[in-house]
């Protein structure tokens, strides 16, 4: 393997093997009751989360090297270590998505909420009936109680207004003209509360318009508290509680994996370049004398 493809592939594994050690260190974080044993606990599970890719690296040696008993103990403490790890990655995974749907699904009731509340304010608006603001209907009740009542058409002389007369129209009076400004007073009022619920319904459409404006504005529209799952759940037709399960553990398995065997992998791929580099050479260096006859020189001594 080249080094353009060992220093990114090394990069990539030390990444995800950051990710893993996060991971056990943030569930196993969750277990302490007091900050003391909290930090326990996490500091534990990173350190056997870093373990775990070193025991695979001693395992292999040592069974090569014929040392039976240390590759035993390497392969139990590797056993344990990606064990609790894994366990730990799937938790983690599992609360994350958990707490993460349970923020979607408050946010995707908020927004229905709201927007159902606009609907049926909408609609009660529209069906009000039309009539005059509500400040300009007081004007004209106060106006109606505050209208004289002549003794005659043709007399000029006021026995009193309508309001004094038959208490804000709250008794007849004897006075016919009174009577019926308070038959008008009546609808007046009518008109009054109806104006008013207009302007009730008027102020609630536009906060609530304002509230869903920001929320379009702030990315927290969410029509689905988990979107992936309903996806997948469309495609396949799986219950949804095994498609969650599945995502978990995948995302799991996928981290412990790559966090686990990626560095010895690069490493063992490493020594085999290194070893098929290095026997060309040593077949260079062998003396090339040897592939040649050889003959020895004959003993031209006189013998005495």
């Amino acid at each position: 393997m080249s080094w353009w493809a060992r220093v990114p592939g090394y990069g990539l594994v030390f990444i995800m093997m950051g990710v893993s050690v996060m991971m056990n260190f943030r569930f196993g974080y969750g277990f302490g009751q007091t900050e003391l044993d909290a930090w326990a606990y996490g500091l534990a599970g990173g350190a056997a989360d870093c373990l775990k890719p070193l025991l695979l690296l001693f395992l292999v040696p040592a069974f090569q090297r014929r040392e039976y008993w240390r590759a035993l103990a390497a392969g139990l403490l590797l056993i344990t270590c990606c064990s609790y790890s894994l366990l730990s990655g799937i938790g983690f995974t599992a609360v994350n998505r958990a707490d993460t749907a349970g923020e979607r699904s408050v946010t995707s009731d908020s927004y229905a909420r709201h927007k159902r509340l606009l609907a049926d304010a909408e609609s009660e608006l529209k069906d009000l009936p039309s009539v005059k603001p509500a400040e300009a209907i007081r004007l004209e009740v106060e106006g109606l109680l505050a209208k004289p009542i002549y003794r005659s058409r043709k007399s000029r002389k006021s026995v009193g207004t309508v309001g004094g007369l038959t208490g804000n129209c709250e008794k007849r009076s004897r006075w016919r003209k009174a009577n019926e400004h308070c038959t008008e007073w009546r609808s007046l009022q009518k008109d009054l509360v109806t104006a008013k619920r207009a302007e009730e319904l008027r102020l609630k459409i536009s906060q609530l318009n304002a509230q869903l404006s920001q929320s379009v504005s702030t990315n927290k529209v969410v029509e689905d508290a988990d979107p992936q799952v309903t996806m997948l759940h469309g495609l396949t037709g799986f219950p949804r509680e095994s498609i969650q399960v599945g995502l978990t553990l995948i995302t799991a398995i996928l981290v412990e994996l790559v966090s686990g065997l990626g560095l010895f992998v690069l490493a063992r791929g490493r020594q085999e370049s290194q070893a098929q580099q290095v026997q060309p050479q040593q077949e260079e260096a062998a003396p090339k004398a040897s592939t040649q006859p050889s003959f020895e020189l004959p003993d031209l001594r006189i013998s005495q």
